[in-house]
């Protein structure tokens, strides 16, 4: 007699081989939430019941969310795309074996019957190794079909906390073909942006990703797991009869949450000048810098970083395969000599050092010329100001200017152009010394000089 399917266990818990959970499949939500269920069903040490499970017609209907009156036509039309689906199964030797989903579906009065196929059972029976496990009850809370696979497929590497996949394969596992989001930025938006929203809204579980660029194209994707799904009893509740999986599960669950509770270590910060010129020398990734970083010193990296760049730059040898010279550098730092290294880098220190000298010395000299401007300009407004607010004590300085004029022998040429100016325009000598500029600044410097210097401040 076949399992009876009725309502979800809360503790329900999907195991499943890893080659199944990374394969590809064509499947509407509504079939991927049927093999599910059967999958969560199966007696995982034993295949008594042939993997045969049955479900009443509203069982099916409720399971579903199957809306309106036609009910039955909508069960027939789901079952029968349903018999056609097919794993395609990736072997270890490179091949793909395309296995069908169920074997037989049976419509009885009040029920449908569904058999998974017995090929599949190597994939879902007695699994001691190399299997995942999930909530059936999350798996089967997402609206997206590509939310679903995604939590599928971050779950086989939860504990490991991150897994990366080429674009291609995650296309394959998603069923995606090129013509479909073709656009990267639509792959984002529709596939992983919303996976990334519904499964942590969802689901216990929680990931960022990293996107990989080669000649600016996307060519990977990094999902790094921020939180794994929680292990609980539950786990072991609904698997409690079988007690040879059960003590697998048990030992692999102590080495799980001993990995989610032993932080990753870090790897030092290299200076942001190194890893700029890394990257600029042999275009490291940054998890290819971090590795360095956790191998080697900044010293020992700089130091191999100059002896590639001597070579190139200094040598006439040209370096065919610079990125090997670098991790030869490293692996064996005595092979190299490092003293014309050296030389160069005090050369370009001390090239470094004049450099800096001079851009000191200008910005000096700039800032004195600002300082001088800055003075003269002040000392300009500072005299008009006086002279707009006392125009009876200019009048007296031009007169004082004009005396000093007359008796200093080395200033008569200006005295006598300025009494043909006056003589000319019938105006006094002291307005001649105003209309003319050159006059009129002697003027103001001598007002500066008697009247202001010891009152204006800077």
């Amino acid at each position: 007699m076949p399992n009876l399917i009725t309502k979800i266990s809360e503790n329900r818990q999907i195991v499943i081989a890893n080659q199944i959970n990374e394969s590809r499949f064509k499947m509407s939500r509504a079939e991927q939430k049927l093999i599910l269920y059967c999958i969560a069903m199966v007696d995982n040490k034993n295949d008594k019941l042939g993997l045969t499970f049955e479900m009443s017609i509203q069982d099916f209907v409720d399971f579903l969310e199957i809306k309106g009156n036609d009910y039955y036509q909508r069960i027939l039309d789901i079952t029968e795309d349903f018999a056609g689906r097919v794993f395609e199964i990736k072997q270890p030797n490179g091949e793909i074996h395309r296995i069908p989903a169920l074997s037989i579906i049976k419509y009885k009065k009040g029920s449908i019957e569904l058999k998974v196929n017995p090929e599949l059972a190597p994939y879902l029976l007695d699994l001691k190794s190399r299997f995942t496990k999930y909530s059936l009850q999350e798996a089967l809370s997402f609206k997206s079909g590509f939310s679903m696979r995604i939590y599928q497929l971050l779950s086989q590497y939860q504990y490991k906390q991150e897994v990366e996949y080429t674009v291609e394969q995650l296309r394959f596992c998603l069923n995606i073909d090129d013509n479909k989001f073709g656009r990267f930025n639509d792959f984002k938006r529709f596939v992983l942006d919303y996976a990334q929203k519904e499964i942590a809204e969802k689901s216990s579980l929680k990931f960022e990703y990293k996107l990989t660029r080669k000649n600016q194209k996307v060519v990977a994707i990094k999902f790094i797991i921020t939180q794994a799904i929680k292990p609980d009893a539950s786990l072991l509740k609904s698997i409690g009869d079988q007690p040879n999986i059960l003590e697998d599960i048990q030992e692999e669950l102590e080495v799980e949450q001993k990995e989610i509770f032993t932080p990753k270590p870090q790897p030092p910060q290299l200076p942001q000048t190194l890893k700029t010129a890394l990257v600029e020398a042999f275009n490291f990734s940054d998890d290819q810098i971090d590795q360095l970083a956790l191998k080697h010193t900044p010293e020992a990296l700089k130091n191999a970083l100059d002896v590639v760049l001597y070579n190139q730059q200094e040598t006439l040898t040209k370096v065919k395969k610079p990125k090997n010279l670098f991790y030869d550098c490293l692996k064996n730092p005595d092979k190299y000599d490092l003293f014309p290294v050296e030389d160069k880098r005090k050369q370009e220190q001390k090239e470094e050092e004049e450099r800096q000298a001079e851009e000191r010395q200008l910005k000096l000299e700039e800032e004195q010329q600002e300082q001088e401007g800055e003075k003269t300009k002040i000392k300009q407004q500072a005299i008009d100001f006086y002279i707009d607010l006392n125009p009876e004590e200019y009048k007296q300085i031009l007169k004082e200017v004009v005396a000093e004029m007359k008796a200093d022998k080395t200033q008569s040429f200006i005295f006598t152009q300025l009494q043909r100016l006056a003589q000319k325009e019938k105006i006094s000598i002291e307005e001649a010394l105003e209309r003319s500029l050159f006059t009129k600044h002697l003027g103001r410097e001598k007002l500066w000089r008697e009247k202001l210097e010891g009152n204006v401040m800077f």
